[in-house]
This record gives structure tokens, sequence and C-alpha cells, in this order.
């Protein structure tokens, strides 16, 4: 449908033609793509990581530290976790927070928990029942297995026929 210059300009400045009617109270929110910056080296990647990986702060309180973004700290923390050296960290980690908690049993002895109430005692229980379960090695599915076998079907070769007359 071809419009005539007088019937495009009728339209545009008709009333019920939306751009007319937002034209003066809308303003779009555009967000402009900020430029990325330069590469971050792989050895302040690793860096970024570790410090994640070994809960040195939060992942905001590490971006800020280094000066990027969430994102990529989060990325960092991908990649590096994948790799045999990430998993050296983790078990390190691991390892010393294992050790820690050994020594922190050894402190409790039998004559403080007798002098705990019983509202202690059953704080004290319920957190070393979660140490027990966090640090015990995985097992196999526990739970009950039940297997369902399905009938074989028959063939109309395996029934004996009768003739009746």
């Amino acid at each position: 449908m071809l419009l005539t210059e007088e019937q495009a300009e009728r339209r545009m400045k008709d009333p019920a033609n939306l751009a007319v009617r937002f034209a003066d109270n809308t303003q779009f929110n555009v967000k402009k793509r900020t430029p990325r910056g330069p590469r971050i080296p792989e050895g302040v990647r690793a860096e970024i990581a570790t410090d994640v990986l070994l809960g040195l702060g939060t992942q905001e309180e590490i971006a800020n530290d280094y000066g990027v973004s969430t994102g990529t700290v989060v990325e960092a923390k991908k990649q590096y976790a994948a790799t045999t050296a990430g998993k050296e960290v983790i078990d390190a980690a691991a390892d010393r927070a294992f050790d820690r908690l050994m020594a922190t049993l050894g402190f409790m002895t039998d004559d403080k928990l007798s002098g705990l109430s019983a509202k202690d005692l059953s704080v004290v229980a319920a957190n070393m029942s979660r140490v027990v379960e966090k640090t015990r090695a995985p097992k196999e599915d526990e739970r009950t297995k039940l297997i369902v076998y399905a009938p074989q079907l028959k063939t109309e070769e395996q029934y004996v026929v009768i003739d009746i007359k």
C-alpha cells in the first residue's frame, strides 16, 4: 500500500500513533557495552581462582581486590578448578581443614563435655555427626533398591492346543 506525502504526514502526527503518544515521556535506557579491558594473564587468573577456592573472601571482594568483574572471578574459578593444579589446591585446603578439625577434637575432653548442659551437648553431638558424615569416604548408594522383572511374553507356539469337537 503506497501512501501519499499528506497521508504519511497525517499518520505521523495522529495522536493514536504510539511514537507521538510517548515521544515526550519516554527515555530509553540503552546500556552501552563497556569495552573489554586487556586480557588477564593466566597467572593472575590462577591467583584469583586460588583465592576463591581457599575462601579468602567473597567473590565481590576478590573482584574488587584485583580490579576485575565478578564474572571474571567466577570464570577463573571454573577454569582453574578443573585443572590438576586447582584440584591440588582444593585437596591441600581439605587436608589442612581436616588436620585442624582433628586438633580441635583433641581439645574436647570428657571433663569439658561433662560440664555442658543438655542443650549444649545436643549441639555438640549434632555438629560431630555432621563432621563424621562429611569426612567418611563416600559409599555406594545405601538406599533400598527394588528390582522388578517383567514377565516374558509367551508366543502362540508355546501354548498347548486343544481341539474340541
